[in-house]
């Protein structure tokens, strides 16, 4: 492997490391708020409401656009010192590992919906609402 590409292999190796470190700070932070949420709402008596779905579909979203925005942050910083990760190949890689995050974070938002939704029988508004968002 010329040096080029042991640069690129490290930068990855790099970048690999820094989205598992953002992925878990984000669900950390994510459940924090979700907790803080559901005080606030339990002291309102609005727990397992509709303002509860679309609450936590809102601090679920706004968490993975932070995680996905500093991914792309920090490649573009890489980049500039190994250009080979601002290839068109090597940021469609990126872009797969970053839908598949999303995708499975969407999955993942669909069935705490329909679990939120089976346990209170949820407004049909804020049932809809969540699920445009995701």
């Amino acid at each position: 492997m010329n040096d080029e590409g042991a640069a690129a292999a490290d930068a990855l190796q790099l970048e690999h490391i820094k989205f598992g470190q953002l992925m878990s700070d984000a669900a950390r932070k994510r459940e924090g708020d979700i907790k803080a949420l559901e005080r606030r709402l339990a002291s309102q008596e609005g727990l397992r409401s509709g303002a509860q779905l679309l609450g936590v579909t809102n601090i679920i979203f706004t968490s993975l656009e932070q995680v996905i925005e500093k991914v792309i942050e920090y490649r573009r910083e890489l980049g500039e010192k190994a250009p080979m990760l601002l290839t068109p190949m090597d940021l469609r890689t990126l872009q797969k590992k970053l839908d598949q995050y999303l995708d499975g974070s969407v999955n993942g938002v669909r069935t705490r919906q329909s679990m939120g939704w089976a346990r209170t029988g949820g407004g049909l508004g804020s049932s809809q609402e969540a699920a445009r968002r995701a």
